[in-house]
Formats: C-alpha cells, structure tokens, sequence
C-alpha cells in the first residue's frame, strides 16, 4: 500500500477515534507526542528546530519512550506538544500536515555527521542518528533493486494464508504473516502493538545473511541490472552509474568510478560477475542498509 493512502487511511481513523473520544485533549496529545519520536526514530531526548515562522522555533521535548506518556514522564518542552496538539486539532487530525512540519524541519534534514564532540550531543539530536532499515523496507528495496519477489506465509487460514508473491512486505496486514528475512532482521511479531516491540539493532546472523546466503546471491544473479550490464551496447562506466543510481539512488563519485572500472577490467572476473560483485558490495555497504 502507497504510504500517501496509508496516511490517507490513518488520518481517517484518528477522525473517527477523536469524534468518538471522551478526552479529545488526551487524544490529540497523545498523537502529537508519538509522531515526531516515531517519525524520527529517536526514542529519547529530541530536539526540534522549526522555522522562524512556527511559534516554537528552537524547542525540543524528553519522553523516554513515546508510548510512555505518564504524568511522572513529562516533556522537557511541553509547548512544543501543546502547539503540535493544536496543528493536530486544527488540520482536523491531517496526519500529513504533522509530518510535513517535521520532515521540512531543519532537525530531520540535519546530516548524520556529528559536529561537535559533546557528551550530550546524540541525546539532544545535534545530529541525525543512523538507523538500519526496517525489515519489511529492506526486502522490499532488494526485491526492488533485483526484480525479484519474495514468499511469504501465514498458519491462519484464509484470507491469509495465500500472499501474492508481489506484494510488498510493507502491505502485509497480518503480524503472522512472515518470512525467515523478516523474523531475522527483527520485524515485531504485534503482540503488544508497540513501537518498542520492534528490534532495529544490527546481529552478526544479519550480516552473514546479507554477505553469504544463496537467498540474497541468487536474487543479485537474477537481477535486471545484471542482465542489462552484459549487454554488449552499454558502456562499463555506463552500467557503473546504473548500479549506483539503482542500489543507492545517487551517482558514484570519481574515485569509486574509478575502483569499479579498475575491478572490472582486472582480468579476474567477467562482466557479469563484476556487475554482480559490485551489486553485492553496495547492498552489504552502511549506505545502503542505514536511513542518513
């Protein structure tokens, strides 16, 4: 499913939760305070630096978690929650106006490079925090980048015991519906329905996965930028950018240009095993397998 229609969707139901609330004060802060820490993926101390037009425009809040919203867990900022509450409320519950005003805020775009070397500097966002991909991204970008697809399955019988083969994990409605991928790189099995639940960290079976499995060689194989690198009609440095532009949706740079072509035309390996080599390299790259 498009994210544009899931949001679409979501902003449907926080409509209806909020006509049907007893407190639509709680409602709102609630909602106002999950969606920075989950659309930032910081679950502790954020800062959030809004434009000069926004009436909070260096602010930033402390929840230990943001689904732990306690009276004796209060935020470091509570205007800027206040004020996200009221945007809620006044967008009539618009969930993409929310996240257009953090995704356009000048803390999302920071660069992932720290610039300064204080203690606290992580825990007060000075810099955007790396994060490995979620499982159901990561498939989904690899069957993307190879052409491939992916079998899921299910023990609860229909209507999900049968999952097309093109479907994206990101659509997958059911918590039971998984695959081994999915289970290793820490997808939630929903049992509890919270953020927390899911487990993002990077395991040594992960990387042996990515680097040695024949799941992952035997899609690079089979992959249309493969196939279209040993055509005899484009160029090395041509199927170079191609690669690059495909795995990590930018140009290679003049000394990686180089390193490839040089590895290419080495004598050890044929083209399509350079262009396999060098899919290989990309998708087992912190580039690739990190949000930056």
């Amino acid at each position: 499913m498009p994210q544009g229609i899931f949001c679409d969707q979501l902003t449907d139901f926080c409509q209806f939760q909020a006509a049907n609330s007893t407190s639509l004060d709680v409602f709102a802060f609630e909602h106002a305070a999950r969606l920075p820490g989950g659309k930032l993926g910081v679950p502790y101390k954020v800062k959030i630096f809004f434009g000069p037009s926004t009436p909070c425009s260096r602010v930033s809040f402390d929840l230990s978690s943001y689904d732990d919203l306690r009276p004796d867990n209060p935020a470091r900022h509570p205007e800027l929650l206040v004020w996200l509450e009221q945007e809620l409320v006044d967008s009539h519950y618009d969930l993409k106006h929310i996240f257009r005003l953090i995704l356009n805020s000048a803390t999302y775009q920071l660069s992932p490079l720290p610039r300064t070397d204080h203690p606290d500097g992580a825990a007060f966002f000075s810099f955007y925090p790396l994060r490995r991909l979620e499982a159901e991204v990561l498939i989904d970008a690899l069957n993307q980048i190879t052409g491939t697809t992916e079998k899921y399955s299910s023990p609860i019988p229909e209507p999900f015991t049968f999952i097309p083969e093109d479907q994206r994990a990101i659509t997958l409605a059911d918590g039971s519906t998984t695959s081994t991928f999915l289970e290793m790189f820490g997808r939630p099995p929903r049992d509890t329905g919270l953020e927390n639940e899911r487990n993002n960290r990077s395991t040594p079976p992960q990387r042996l996965h990515l680097l040695n499995s024949s799941h992952v060689q035997r899609k690079i194989e089979q992959s249309r930028l493969v196939q279209n690198s040993v055509q005899t009609k484009i160029k090395p440095d041509e199927a170079i950018v191609r690669i690059y532009l495909a795995v990590l949706s930018r140009l290679p740079t003049p000394q990686e240009q180089q390193a490839a072509r040089d590895y290419a035309q080495s004598g050890a390996v044929n083209r399509r095993e350079a262009a396999c080599d060098l899919i290989w390299a990309l998708i087992n790259s912190s580039e690739f397998l990190h949000r930056h």
